[in-house]
């Protein structure tokens, strides 16, 4: 409501503090004739006790002298006028902010006339930094934007623009396409266009934006191109590869397929415990087992163990399970990775007992056995615990024949074991040694284990050297006792 007032009643103490100099100041000024009317805008605190903005219109009334002895005037209260104007401030500013934003990034604006391609009544000033041409390369009429479009792309764009414009459409989003840079560069491009119209329909002109989309692009390709050298690796592994959700099979690789023996359709979606029977091989429940390896995979850690798989025909199979957790369309699932196993479980039970049948027959030879490899050197010893002739290991591993042989048996040694490497044939001699038992003979054979190394069988056979030097000397007794008598009978004669 508008109030009208004397200039008389109004007091200082009821104009907002912030106006009362810019108010003395402007009325100060006409009254001394700098101004030719008197207007002014200020904040009073109302009735109310709220301030209002008033719009203060006034005449001086001067005396012959021209002295100023009165103001004459009204006063308006502007207040929701102000308001709106700051309002308009407010969206002034926010669209200038916009503005500034899209001109400092990617985000490129033009205005096209609906006369011709090259009617380009306004580009941001950022299109040079996109596209290398200038604004008044545009406007000027010289460039044509249309004719920046990749030739792979122009025909389609062309008939999707005009469509857009014959169908009555306000407002059109183009499929991606290419555009060439001033540089010759190829980039890729959004472009969100509204067709402005009269009011009988027809096209004024086209209001739209562009973006620079080449970094999106070239990591959605890079992307695609990931996921498909994963699915290629997914699918060529030589092991199950399966991904779980809440215990449900969500994909897997043919190899999964296979191994289990269902069809694809039968298998996702399956729940995993129909895959395992109810207790594993170390009788523990299948179900206990499944939530304690879960869990030890919680902090995004992988886990490698041992499982016991049932396949549809009922049959059981080991297997090693290699299992983490991975982001799947936005979640965490399971990624376990299924290695069968049986055949190796097999060999390795093959092999122990092998290995033990190994050393139930070593155990069974009364020799000591030795490994020698090039360098003359023992890197293993079996001991003979029957015969008493054992010592320590640590008094055999790591030390050389030197320690043990000397003279002509050292060569000996040496030699052979040079030949059983070199013809891979077994070799044969016999030496004197000293033993815990005292010097003791022993015969060894060698045979080369592999191209590095020979393994030494030793047998103790003092016995048998003792015996045979006992009948060598009863044999030349006897000799000589036939000799005696045989000159003794030639001497009767």
């Amino acid at each position: 409501e508008d109030e009208t007032v004397t200039r008389e009643i109004i007091k200082d103490t009821i104009i907002h503090h912030d106006d009362i100099e810019k108010v003395r100041k402007t009325l100060k000024s006409y009254i001394k004739g700098e101004t030719k009317t008197y207007k002014n805008e200020y904040r009073v605190k109302h009735s109310s006790g709220e301030y209002h903005w008033i719009l203060e219109r006034g005449t001086a009334l001067r005396d012959e002298t021209g002295k100023t002895y009165r103001m004459a005037g009204s006063i308006t209260d502007i207040t929701d006028r102000k308001k709106a104007e700051e309002e308009i401030n407010e969206i002034n500013k926010a669209l200038l902010e916009e503005r500034r934003m899209f001109i400092k990034g990617n985000v490129v604006i033009f205005r096209v006339g609906a006369s011709s391609n090259t009617d380009i009544v306004y580009v941001s000033e950022n299109v040079k930094e996109v596209l290398g041409y200038t604004v008044e390369e545009f406007t000027s009429g010289e460039t044509d934007f249309t004719s920046l479009i990749h030739p792979d792309d122009y025909k389609k764009h062309e008939e999707e623009r005009l469509n857009a414009i014959n169908d009555g459409l306000d407002h059109v989003e183009f499929p991606n396409y290419r555009l060439i840079r001033k540089d010759k560069k190829i980039i890729w491009i959004k472009d969100s266009t509204s067709i402005l119209r009269d009011e009988n329909g027809n096209v004024r002109q086209l209001l739209g934006y562009i973006v620079d989309i080449s970094n999106e692009i070239r990591a959605e390709k890079g992307l695609e191109e990931n996921q498909r050298k994963y699915y290629t690796l997914f699918n060529q592994a030589s092991d199950a590869i399966l991904l779980i959700d809440n215990d449900n099979i969500l994909d897997c690789n043919h190899k999964a397929i296979k191994l289990f023996g269902y069809n694809k359709d039968e298998f996702i979606g399956r729940n995993l415990l129909e895959l395992s029977p109810e207790h594993q091989t170390n009788g523990e429940p299948t179900a206990k087992k499944r939530i304690r390896k879960i869990d030890e995979i919680q902090d995004g850690s992988s886990r490698t163990f041992h499982w016991l798989y049932k396949r549809k025909d009922g049959s059981t199979f080991d297997s090693e399970v290699s299992l983490s957790l991975i982001e799947f369309d936005g979640k965490k699932v399971l990624h376990a990775i299924i290695r069968d196993i049986t055949e190796r479980i097999q060999i390795e039970k093959d092999l122990k007992e092998s290995e033990q049948k190994t050393k139930m027959l070593l155990q069974a030879i009364p020799d000591l056995i030795f490994v020698v490899d090039r360098e003359f050197k023992y890197i293993d010893y079996r001991p003979d615990n029957i015969s008493g002739l054992s010592v320590p290991e640590s008094d055999i591993i790591g030390k050389s024949v030197d320690e043990f042989f000397s003279g002509d048996s050292l060569v000996e040694m040496k030699e052979k074991i040079v030949t059983a490497l070199e013809k891979n044939e077994i070799q044969k001699l016999e030496y004197e040694l000293e033993s815990p038992l005292g010097k003791r003979w022993f015969e060894a054979r060698l045979a080369a284990l592999n191209e590095e190394h020979v393994v030494v069988l030793a047998r103790d056979v003092t016995e048998r050297i003792e015996m045979q030097h006992k009948i060598k000397q009863i044999n030349t007794e006897l000799e000589e006792k036939i000799e005696a008598l045989s000159q003794k009978d030639d001497k009767e004669s």
